[in-house]
């Protein structure tokens, strides 16, 4: 078995691991008489390949290496995706009341203009905002919600 920590350039670290196993078996016939090469063919000859086993080992510690980096990642993305719905629409009513008040900065307002391009609306803003599914997703989805905290977990016991 191996075992291998790397870190990146990025913070957080990364572990793997690996194993190999394997094994031969032989029938012994005996007798008497004179001995061929024939008779010795079923002999087991040895044939660990120390360098086999250890690039297979390798490869297994980078991919759970690989795994371990990706996806508290993948994991992230998708928890935001379940989040931007109400994010948005939040945001959105939020620069709104802004600009309808004339306080608005110009970041808000290219901010405000962003959303708009993304299809946003007040009354598809008012809409999320009161639509209980999308608060399940985000309350569950949020940072510190069960399903966040949950896929980590599973995503760190894998």
């Amino acid at each position: 078995m191996a075992f291998g920590v790397g870190v990146g350039s990025m913070l957080g670290a990364s572990v793997g691991f690996g194993s190999d196993s394997g094994h031969q078996s032989s029938v012994t016939k005996s007798g008497i008489g004179v001995s061929t090469s024939a008779d010795t063919a079923g002999i087991i000859k040895p044939t660990f390949n120390v360098e086999a086993v250890r690039k297979e080992v390798d490869t297994q510690t980078q991919i759970t290496q690989t795994f371990s980096k990706e996806a508290p990642q993948a994991v992230a993305r998708y928890a935001d995706s379940k989040t931007k719905p109400i994010r948005d629409a939040a945001t959105y009513r939020e620069l709104q009341q802004k600009e309808d008040a004339g306080t608005a900065t110009p970041e808000d307002r290219k901010a405000l203009q962003k959303l708009e391009r993304l299809g946003m609306t007040l009354e598809k803003a008012s809409a999320t905002l009161a639509d209980p599914k999308a608060w399940e997703d985000y309350n569950h989805w949020k940072e510190g919600g069960t399903g966040r905290i949950g896929a980590h977990t599973i995503a760190a016991a894998i």
